[in-house]
């Protein structure tokens, strides 16, 4: 490998292992596309944003800290990663290895509290005098996201065990990457990778070259297919996922809204083509103008954010009707600052009689005056 200099030259670029563990877990702190996301899986990359290093892992229920995990991230669905680095002069034997991040994450799923873990980024992010909701927008390619909504998916995969394991070193040991491969291939919910990340030196320059060791792109295919990623939602798959996150009082609540939705005239559903997550849109009928969007991971989204492209609902004062509307006489919080977003609402607040009642009414509402701005744009 050669690497070129400012004045056309090139340097010969050796390969040379880490004096320190610390060298490469801060490389890795610092920069998380070291972890490799779009080699994990090349169809949908993963982006990931830091929660912090050293993560604290209980082993009993409002137990301290026992274990500390190198590194715990999330990626754009939510799915807490686990990083052990591990370099390729440590002593200790793969089996080693392997069984310690193993035991981090069944303890993980058992004691980790989102709320905790939500704190811990955050103080993370003020400790660095970074924004949270900057951060976390780092895992879309569109600027808005709703932070509720990502660490709602959080909570979800713990509660599912849905996790991302990763070792990742300057080199492995072809006996451990085949136990790493294995492991692999015996996972249904989460999965485990091998990232090697070699250095080259010399001449004063320095490279990194992340490389995803284990065949998985193979098995995040497979996974893809069986969930029949890229194609539209049907209410069969939408339910059983939902029931299977947020179990089947969920189901009902969601289903009360969808059929009210498709007995509506103004109205129009149609199903998502989320590669993990299915959504339901209900959308004026004429132009198919966004008005709510259910999601599986038990959210319904107002969505503003389309809304403010129409003529009648681009004036703050009209968004703010309809925040209002929403509030009034139900127990639902949405941020006034959030009328041009997309905030979200819990399933489980639905269950209210009066809070449905309150966002039916508000949707209703909506089509009603997009039919009347429709009404007076004709000649």
């Amino acid at each position: 490998m050669y690497g070129a200099t400012g004045d056309g030259d090139l340097v010969e670029l050796k390969e040379t292992l880490f004096a320190k563990e610390v060298d490469l877990q801060d490389f890795l702190s610092k920069h998380p596309a070291l972890l490799a996301g779009d080699q994990m899986n090349p169809t949908d990359p993963r982006r990931f944003v830091l929660i912090t290093a050293e993560a604290g892992v209980a082993i009993k229920e409002a137990g301290s800290d026992y274990f500390s995990l190198d590194h715990l991230f999330i990626d754009q669905d939510g799915i807490p990663t686990l990083v052990e680095v591990k370099r390729s002069t440590d002593t200790r034997g793969r089996r080693e290895v392997v069984g310690q991040l193993l035991e981090y994450a069944a303890n993980a799923c058992a004691y980790w509290n989102v709320e905790k873990l939500r704190d811990t980024f955050e103080r993370r992010c003020a400790a660095a005098y970074l924004s949270p909701g900057d951060e976390l927008a780092k895992l879309r390619t569109a600027p808005d996201i709703d932070p509720e909504a990502i660490w709602e998916k959080v909570a979800q995969n713990l509660k599912q065990e849905r996790l991302r394991l990763v070792f990742l070193s300057d080199k492995f040991s072809p006996e451990t990457q085949r136990i790493i491969e294995f492991l692999n291939r015996q996972m249904e919910s989460s999965e485990a990778f091998a990232v090697e990340v070699p250095q080259y030196t010399g001449g004063g320059l320095r490279t990194l070259v992340p490389r995803v060791l284990n065949p998985s792109v193979l098995q995040a295919d497979r996974r893809a297919i069986a969930a029949g990623r890229g194609e539209a939602w049907t209410a069969e798959r939408f339910y059983d996922d939902l029931s299977s996150r947020c179990g089947p009082e969920a189901v009902q609540v969601f289903r009360t809204i969808h059929d009210w939705a498709e007995g509506q005239p103004l109205l129009t559903t149609y199903f998502g083509r989320g590669k993990s997550d299915g959504s339901i849109t209900v959308a004026y009928a004429d132009d198919n103008t966004v008005i709510v969007t259910l999601w599986t991971y038990g959210r319904v989204e107002i969505d503003f954010e389309y809304l403010i492209k129409s003529q009648q609902f681009k004036p703050d004062v009209k968004r703010q009707e309809l925040r209002e509307r929403l509030m009034s006489g139900s127990t639902l919080d949405i941020p006034e600052a959030r009328i041009d977003k997309r905030p979200s609402i819990q399933w489980s607040d639905l269950t209210d009689a009066k809070n449905i009642k309150a966002l039916l009414a508000s949707v209703e509402w909506v089509a009603q005056e997009l039919v009347s701005t429709e009404g007076a744009a004709k000649p």
